[in-house]
């Protein structure tokens, strides 16, 4: 089986971004941003990020894998990732 679109999200301290990657066309687009919630609190629930990721995650169609980066030197302590 081929991979051809790819969801890439970058999870960042001011915005999180995400695009689709076309392999096959190597072509980015469906290119969108939100704010963080690390804006506003340097801390957040396991379950706010799993919201958050699905809000971003079913904002695209037809997508064969997802990946994503966070923070550098973002960790989780307990239920709480810190960034």
């Amino acid at each position: 089986m081929m991979f051809v679109r790819y969801l890439l999200i970058d999870f960042g301290a001011s915005r999180i971004k995400s695009v689709i990657y076309d392999s096959v066309l190597s072509e980015f687009y469906e290119q969108k941003s939100i704010e963080s919630p690390f804006v506003n609190s340097c801390t957040i629930t396991k379950n706010e990020l799993k919201q958050i990721l699905y809000s971003i995650v079913v904002g695209y169609k037809n997508v064969d894998r997802i990946y994503i980066c966070s923070i550098l030197g973002g960790s989780y302590i307990l239920d709480k990732y810190h960034s």
